[in-house]
């Protein structure tokens, strides 16, 4: 987006952190708990619709504190985002530090090696190749598992077409938690609802 005229390029990003804000359930959620959180009673929160929320000054505010911290990517078909087994910086010289991904479009197909694989549906399933585990899509996240206990990458993720996703490094991740003091809570709670047959974190 270097070429393009900076406000053009700011209302891009803008759209694209507010469809990453809303339709990630968690990023959402934080935006609600801050919205109730500043204001003067709960009756009044109670009052508001998901809508009222999003247009709310203190909901607007939230988005500001939530995407100022992001980045936009670019992804290309059949690009390799995340590599399983590899630390959490690997390849990510530009930050040197681990980062995670939220999808604003386009799919990406996520793989484990054998004997880290992922129970998904219908079970287990070992193979001598990489398996595929599961697609991701608008709305979905990647990456935190690294970013949060700083493990070696659990999985690996490739883009199937153009894609376009924000990106948080560790350093502004944790910065958030001045703001959302639940960050950290609410992405960890998800992560326990993996199903990983080998937790590696």
């Amino acid at each position: 987006m270097k070429d393009v005229s900076p406000q053009y390029r700011d209302k891009c990003q803008q759209q694209v952190f507010a469809e990453v804000t809303a339709q990630n359930s968690i990023l959402a959620k934080l935006k609600q708990r801050y919205v109730r959180s500043h204001l003067s009673n709960d009756k009044l929160y109670d009052s508001l619709s998901i809508k009222d929320i999003e247009i709310h000054p203190l909901g607007i505010e939230a988005f500001y504190k939530l995407v100022v911290k992001m980045q936009i990517v670019l992804s290309m078909p059949e690009q390799l985002l995340i590599s399983q087994e590899d630390p959490p910086d690997e390849g990510e010289s530009a930050t040197d530090e681990p980062r995670m991904y939220f999808i604003a479009n386009g799919r990406f197909d996520v793989f484990v090696k054998k004997n880290h694989i992922v129970a998904a549906g219908n079970g287990s399933d070992k193979s001598s190749k990489d398996k595929g585990v599961c697609s991701l899509s608008e709305g979905d996240h990647f990456g935190e598992i690294g970013l949060i206990y700083g493990c070696r990458r659990t999985a690996s993720v490739q883009s199937t077409n153009y894609g376009t996703l924000a990106m948080l490094t560790r350093s502004n991740f944790l910065e958030l938690q001045k703001s959302f003091e639940s960050i950290v809570e609410s992405f960890k709670n998800q992560i326990s609802l993996y199903e990983d047959e080998v937790k590696l974190f």
